[in-house]
């Protein structure tokens, strides 16, 4: 194997017919690394309860909007058509979105005299944020705390 010769002379490499070559030493050296994944550990641990209190408290805003909506369909059938719908036919007409169908159960319970209702998201899975929510026909929040 006919290889150059070369010298290293701090970052140059110096061949001998004379040329020089700059070499530069780029990168992270491992400690470097570490401690920036420490960081970042370190700041995700802070931040992540906080992220997930928000999103908790945001699936608990569209839980409201979404029963308000239902409410107010379910009113303007009933003015409309002298009933209130099915569960299934409010569905049709004004579906969850799907981050909610995940996280509730959907439940309606129609009076025997047609004239009421009440509209609930029940949690899927036991949560501190996610709480049942209930919603009647004269506009009633109940909220239950579990715990």
């Amino acid at each position: 194997m006919g290889g150059v010769g070369h010298a290293v002379y701090g970052n140059r490499i110096v061949f001998e017919h004379g040329h020089q070559c700059v070499r530069y030493l780029s990168g992270f050296s491992l400690l470097e690394l570490l401690v920036v994944v420490a960081i970042v550990g370190i700041l995700a641990s802070i931040a992540y309860p906080s992220f997930q209190s928000h999103a908790s408290r945001s699936i608990m805003i569209d839980a409201r909007l979404a029963l308000q909506a239902w409410a107010a369909v379910q009113e303007q059938n009933r003015l409309k058509h002298g009933r209130y719908l099915s569960l299934v036919e409010l569905r049709s007409r004004w579906p969850l979105k799907q981050r909610l169908q995940q996280r509730f159960t959907a439940d309606q319970a129609l009076s025997g005299d047609g004239l009421g209702f009440r509209l609930s998201l029940e949690p899927r899975t036991p949560d501190r944020v996610l709480q049942p929510l209930s919603l009647d026909h004269l506009g009633q929040w109940v909220t239950l705390n579990n715990g």
